[in-house]
């Protein structure tokens, strides 16, 4: 049984009424402020009807009054000073262990609320990053799948660019030739493969160089091997050489701006489109 003086039962008395009439007056239940205050229901009862028996030491009451009173959004500090715990009571070890184990089951409850809040928070942070890597697995899917539809069709376009030049050359020459046309046409005949070879021996290497003006998924593959694949984010830039073939496939080709060995950089294709090309030294 606790022992306290006659101020110290008085003074709680009052208290403990004056707590209680205050909850009934806001229609809060002793189940709701011992969920919220991790004081347990048969103190806080105890508490309110100034059960001393019920109670431990009075150094704990304060802790408890104030406690209370925080929730009930009271002036918790200045009721619980208004309890004296100058005169202390007889101490038994029977009180203060309990009084240890209610605070010890309180302070454990506060861990087990905060790792929960921790744990909420952490699974909506990693809930985002799987929905974020879904999205970009389904795209890359995409683009797999229509890789026979894109692959190489700009191939038969440089092709041509680069045979251009012969017939320019090859006309040049006979307007200003004066031998007969058989002659013109032999003439021709040997000279046409000459410009390809020509062509091709100033470039021992491919450059392909990007700027991105959005955010893009990106593949690159040089010489057989991927050197890149990932994400791209706007004012991004880098460039990657090849010594025989390079192929570059986006996932949103209008944010890729391309240039080819130092040429004007042009948007690889279309926004949110996907595009693959390849390049090799000998085009």
């Amino acid at each position: 049984m606790n022992s306290l003086n006659p101020t110290q039962a008085e003074q709680l008395h009052e208290i403990g009424a004056y707590l209680r009439r205050i909850r009934e007056e806001k229609s809060i239940s002793t189940e709701q402020v011992a969920s919220q205050t991790y004081i347990s229901l048969r103190i806080l009862k105890a508490l309110e009807a100034g059960q001393l028996e019920q109670l431990p030491e009075p150094v704990f009451i304060q802790g408890f009054i104030r406690r209370y009173g925080d929730f009930l959004r009271l002036d918790g500090e200045a009721l619980a000073k208004s309890f004296p715990v100058n005169v202390l009571p007889i101490q038994t070890d029977a009180s203060i262990q309990q009084a240890n184990q209610e605070t010890r089951q309180a302070q454990s409850k506060s861990l087990s609320l905060n790792s929960y809040k921790q744990a909420v928070q952490n699974l909506t942070a990693l809930r985002k990053s799987y929905i974020l890597y879904m999205i970009l697995l389904v795209a890359a899917v995409i683009g797999l799948l229509s890789i026979p539809k894109t692959k190489i069709k700009n191939l038969p376009v440089a092709q041509q660019q680069t045979n251009s030049p012969t017939t320019k050359s090859s006309s040049s020459a006979d307007q200003k030739s004066s031998q007969p046309a058989t002659t013109a046409q032999v003439t021709l005949t040997k000279s046409s493969p000459q410009p390809t070879p020509k062509a091709s021996q100033p470039n021992s290497t491919t450059q392909v160089s990007v700027t991105l003006q959005g955010d893009s998924w990106l593949r690159v593959t040089v010489d057989g091997k991927t050197e890149f694949e990932g994400i791209l984010t706007t004012g991004d830039q880098q460039t990657w050489k090849a010594n025989q073939r390079l192929t570059l496939r986006a996932g949103n080709a209008g944010a890729v701006l391309m240039s080819i060995n130092g040429q004007q950089a042009k948007p690889l294709g279309k926004i949110g489109g996907v595009q693959e090309v390849t390049f090799s030294v000998d085009q």
